[in-house]
């Protein structure tokens, strides 16, 4: 890209000589065009990852795995180094796993099968694993895609995925996220950007879009990700997986980056990525619970009515199904046909187990990507071209996006028009958003009561091409609300599309601590086969 600006820049030398400044701003406005048309590039044939046989070990569950294991009918070393092999034959195609530590695992692995077969008491004990780059562990880079981060290695562990090894878990790598883990592509300028393994000229979606991408792909059976603005939910859309982002406060953000303060504690959430809805709950209780440091935010006090989803009655549920898309604004795309008739049968499985479905029409959601954008603006402590900046001078966004065209920037085109526009509300229209989102929040959660569900998008197409201009912010409007509301969502695959064959999906969203709700939902449609992974399609 930088080449192609230099010798564009080159070549309209002698009009700049000519025609002075007026030259030279036709030269830049060129420029600019030439790299956008480079970057944003994308489409032409179908290209799907040969995924090989996934019927064996990697096509298994969490649960399943550990079971295997637990009973000597697989050895850890068997399965690690299963999904080891998967990961190198599929990830030069996917630039998805970033961070690797392969013998480290298949020693834990080798420890784990020294441990009797009557002593494996771990609930998942021996079983591979895949986290966020951005969450911090011993040897692995730990840069969020931030450029002045590069080269920086995580020293302590973060809580979750501390958690998640003290159950078993065996940490293989990491996956790779957008710059600074606010866009929803996985591009960034430390690693390049990740593809989708349903057709590589396709967005994995952000920012956990690595982890989803070699969870699609069967590289590990799931992966612990961060949700601020849907990037849990939107990669699982994009890869046809299960994701779910918690209730706000259910799980501590201590050792992430950008680091979080605040109300953000709440707005942003880890939590599973996996291809088997059944593995969704164990790791969410894994996970939950205060650390002793995100304290004020992070409290047990979310999770005091949970129960397990086996014990929730289905039947009985009260369910309220929202079609249209979220935000009135003209710039989201237009809600592809097939995620409707994805709805539609989601309507009709419940309807089958019993349930009374009702489709709600209302004009209730007009505003809410500006109710999340206000919230999460007025909660952070830090604009966000200073997580941009990481503790150095801080960067001028206009300045870099004049710089970027010519390979001069160090940062990406989406992270610096997020910079630029950060902040711009005033307080005035900023409190009123807040106020109407707690007003939202309240009719939502009257509507289904504690014994309710919402079925409701989670975008409104499938996996875009690649590029910014192909990934348009205000998709997110259905994924992001739910985050500042502090509702437990859950995105559901819901099969493939019958022309592209990419996947399709719906999110189910519940009252704040009804995460049994949503996850009992996605296990019974899993289970009736409403919902489930399904591989990409090879070509013809």
């Amino acid at each position: 890209k930088a080449t192609v600006s230099v010798l564009y820049w080159v070549a309209m030398s002698s009009v700049v000589d000519v025609l002075g400044w007026q030259g030279l701003l036709l030269t830049t406005v060129g420029c600019v065009a030439v790299w956008l048309w480079w970057w944003t590039k994308g489409g032409g044939k179908r290209d799907p990852v040969d995924l090989g046989d996934v019927n064996g070990v990697l096509g298994k569950s969490c649960v399943e795995l550990a079971e295997m294991i637990r009973k000597g009918e697989a050895t850890s070393e068997g399965v690690v180094k299963a999904f080891i092999e998967q990961i190198e034959k599929v990830n030069p195609r996917l630039n998805a796993v970033v961070g690797k530590r392969f013998d480290a695992a298949l020693k834990e692995a080798k420890e784990a099968d020294a441990v009797p077969l009557g002593e494996r008491t771990k609930p998942f004990h021996g079983v591979p694993l895949i986290i966020k780059e951005c969450f911090e562990y011993p040897g692995l880079p730990y840069t969020s895609g931030v450029v002045r981060r590069k080269g920086i290695l995580g020293e302590g562990k973060n809580p979750a995925v501390e958690r998640m090894e003290a159950n078993g878990f065996i940490v293989l790598g990491s996956g790779n996220l957008s710059e600074a883990c606010m866009w929803m592509e996985s591009d960034n300028n430390v690693y390049g950007r990740t593809k989708n393994p349903y057709d590589t000229t396709r967005n994995p979606g952000g920012s956990s879009g690595g982890c989803a991408s070699i969870v699609a792909a069967c590289g590990g059976p799931a992966a612990i990700t961060s949700d601020v603005g849907g990037s849990t939910r939107i990669p699982a859309s994009f890869n046809g997986l299960f994701g779910h982002k918690p209730t706000g406060g259910t799980v501590p953000n201590t050792r992430t980056i950008p680091a979080v303060t605040g109300l953000v504690e709440k707005y942003c959430q880890l939590g599973p990525t996996t291809r088997h809805a059944e593995d969704l709950w164990p790791i969410l209780n894994i996970i939950k619970g205060p650390d002793g440091v995100a304290n004020e935010h992070c409290n047990d006090g979310v999770t005091k009515n949970w129960k397990h989803p086996q014990e929730v009655n289905v039947k009985g549920l009260k369910v309220k199904s929202m079609r249209r898309l979220m935000s009135g604004s003209r710039l989201l795309s237009k809600r592809c046909q097939e995620h409707v008739r994805a709805q539609e049968r989601v309507e009709e499985a419940l309807r089958g187990m019993g349930c009374e479905v009702e489709v709600v029409e209302t004009d209730a959601m007009g505003r809410t990507f500006e109710i999340w954008a206000a919230m999460l603006g007025d909660a952070q402590s830090m604009t966000f071209d200073k997580m941009l900046s990481e503790g150095k001078p801080k960067i001028n966004s206009f300045v870099e996006l004049l710089k970027l065209p010519f390979g001069l920037s160090e940062h990406t085109f989406a992270g610096l028009t997020l910079a630029l526009v950060d902040g711009l509300a005033p307080q005035p229209l900023v409190n009123k958003l807040i106020k109407d989102g707690h007003t939202l929040r309240e009719y939502l959660e009257a509507e289904i009561g504690p014994d309710g569900i919402w079925i409701m998008p989670s975008l409104p197409t499938c996996a875009p091409h690649h590029g910014f201009w192909n990934n348009w912010f205000l998709n997110s409007t259905a994924t992001s609300l739910f985050n500042v509301l502090e509702m437990p969502a859950t995105h559901v695959p819901c099969g493939l599309h019958p022309q592209s064959h990419l996947p399709v999906g719906v999110q189910i969203v519940a009252q704040r601590g009804n995460d049994h709700l949503t996850i009992a939902t996605a296990m019974a449609l899993n289970k009736s086969g409403t919902a489930k992974w399904t591989p990409p399609v090879p070509l013809s």
